[in-house]
């Protein structure tokens, strides 16, 4: 079991929970929000996270990364979760609870 705030991932079931709704994922989303899990509160580059979800396809990972991003963050908001995944420009992607994260 993967925990940060509201958000909790059953690495058996591959299920995520949201305050304890449970939220479907897609595969891509799965290792997408188990990445950010695993790297809880750090930024993890954006070619890092291509490359764990598997998004190898030329030019077009980068959009097909953030349509996932918003997807799983569509998802997150729908199950009563808040802005927990932040996209830094220049960096990468970081998952923090909403209360707790501070720009620079």
């Amino acid at each position: 079991m993967l925990k940060s705030g509201a958000l909790t991932l059953d690495q058996n079931s591959k299920l995520l929970r949201v305050s304890g709704i449970e939220v479907h994922l897609t595969k891509t989303e799965y290792l997408l929000i188990e990445l950010l899990l695993l790297n809880d509160q750090h930024i993890v580059e954006r070619s890092v996270v291509i490359a764990a979800c598997k998004l190898f396809d030329g030019k077009g990972s980068e959009q097909m990364l953030n349509l996932h991003l918003s997807r799983l963050r569509i998802k997150i908001r729908k199950a009563g979760g808040g802005d927990f995944i932040f996209s830094t420009s220049g960096f990468g992607i970081s998952l923090n609870e909403p209360s707790t994260f501070k720009s620079v």
